[in-house]
């Protein structure tokens, strides 16, 4: 578990730790507090709605700890396939994905797709189409079939677009304009694979194709903050070490650039920028 999130780290550290969504409501706090507590992460009789809110959470948080989110699966996954609602299918199968338990836990990620995909499209919220590409995607890296959508969901998965790319255009076209200046020929919102047809999901920043690399810029919204201050930690979210690993294993070589290494960077340019406008 990230250290941000244990009891025993230093104080600037040992404030709870959420992503890039507003900090936690006092439901998530409670959950957040009571999965951190339990041995082995829940307890086979913890209420389903429990599990469905820390499903929720857990990817998000980047939470993969062996004694939190594989003990809650395998404490739970034969309860949440009984009781389980649509979110819950589309959290589990999500959180799997997301924590790199998609080969551990590859029968609850299969029985969990294969009921998503029986519910109604209609259903289906925009924030649910997203996981389920993404999924999919991950599983493939992964080496995992799963069984292909209907056509209807396989549409809606396909016309859905990829979250806020950028934290800012304007960052995005000076760090992209500093590349080509030295030399390094790119293409920007690079799809990850030659074939594929979900859109800008999972688009790479910058990429040099040829060269297979791709440069990621990691804004803020990339990272935990701390729960009441806001202040952002130098803790990467579930989402952003997913898609990583995910490039990574589809043969691409990642580099992240860290959003206050990009401000150190630009404000050294414009001090040199000045100096030599003003001899």
């Amino acid at each position: 578990m990230p250290k941000g999130l244990s009891s025993q780290a230093p104080h600037r550290t040992s404030r709870t730790l959420f992503g890039p969504a507003p900090p936690l409501d006092s439901t998530h706090r409670t959950s957040l507090h009571k999965w951190r507590n339990m041995p082995n992460g829940l307890s086979s009789q913890a209420p389903h709605r429990r599990l469905q809110t820390l499903f929720g959470l857990a990817p998000r948080l980047g939470l993969n700890h062996p004694i939190s989110l594989r003990g809650c699966i395998k404490a739970n996954g034969k309860k949440l396939l009984r009781h389980g609602n649509d979110q819950t299918c589309c959290n589990i199968c999500y959180a799997i994905a997301v924590s790199d338990y998609g080969k551990q836990h590859n029968q609850l990620l299969v029985d969990m797709w294969n009921q998503a995909l029986q519910i109604h499209v209609s259903r289906f919220m925009t924030e649910s189409l997203r996981q389920l590409a993404q999924v999919e995607a991950f599983s493939k890296a992964d080496g995992i079939t799963l069984k292909e959508p209907p056509a209807d969901l396989r549409q809606e998965m396909r016309n859905i677009d990829g979250p806020d790319r950028l934290d800012g255009s304007r960052a995005h076209k000076q760090i992209s304009g500093m590349l080509t200046q030295l030399g390094f020929h790119h293409e920007n919102e690079v799809p990850p694979l030659q074939e594929w047809d979900m859109g800008d999901m999972l688009a790479i920043d910058m990429a040099c194709p040829k060269q297979k690399i791709a440069i990621e810029f990691n804004g803020p919204s990339h990272y935990l903050k701390s729960v009441g201050t806001g202040d952002v930690a130098s803790v990467e979210n579930g989402a952003t070490k997913a898609k990583r690993r995910f490039l990574e294993r589809v043969g691409w070589k990642v580099i992240n650039l860290n959003y206050l290494d990009w401000i150190e960077v630009y404000e050294s340019m414009m001090r040199a920028s000045r100096k030599v406008n003003h001899g």
